[in-house]
Formats: structure tokens, sequence, C-alpha cells
């Protein structure tokens, strides 16, 4: 899968983290390369993605999804900016 930018990238990983009700952490978080990992213990989910150099593209390099951790009900990307990006205009 492939993005326009990084930060287009971060908001699609926290939509899934508030639609999966997952704590999600940012480990290599730049401009050019960010891995997404869940927070719990044992949990083995992770995304990397980078640049791609000849397609000017954020593309998913790798992905991990075994989603066998505990639901988490503190999320803190579940923010005033978030909700209104959502549900603003319904």
């Amino acid at each position: 899968m492939e993005f326009g930018s990084a930060d287009l990238f971060r908001k699609a990983i926290r939509a899934h983290a508030v639609k999966h009700m997952r704590a999600v952490k940012f480990k290599k978080n730049d401009a050019n390369r960010v891995m997404a990992v869940y927070e719990g213990k044992g949990c083995k989910w992770f995304v990397y993605a980078s640049w791609l150099g000849d397609r000017k593209a954020f593309k998913i390099k790798s992905l991990v999804d075994e989603q066998i951790c505990v639901m988490s009900f503190k999320n803190k990307f579940v923010n005033s900016k978030m909700i209104n990006e959502k549900y603003v205009g319904q």
C-alpha cells in the first residue's frame, strides 16, 4: 500500500488504532521512515513504511498482522482534534 506522505501514513495508523482499540507506539518516526508497534506485552503486530525513491511515494515495506493483544480502552489518539476531523459535518 502506498501513501502520499509520511503524515498520511501516520494518520492511517492512528485511525487503525482507534478502530481496533489498540495502543500503538511509533518507534521509528521521522521524515523518511515510520515504524509502528502495538504497546501490549507479547504483541507481534508491527508495520514499517519508508519512501520509495523512484515513485515519490511512502510505501509499507513490512507488516506482521497478528492481533493477539488485548484491547486498550485508553487511546492517546482519541482527542478533540481526531473527533473534529472525523465527525464534523455529520
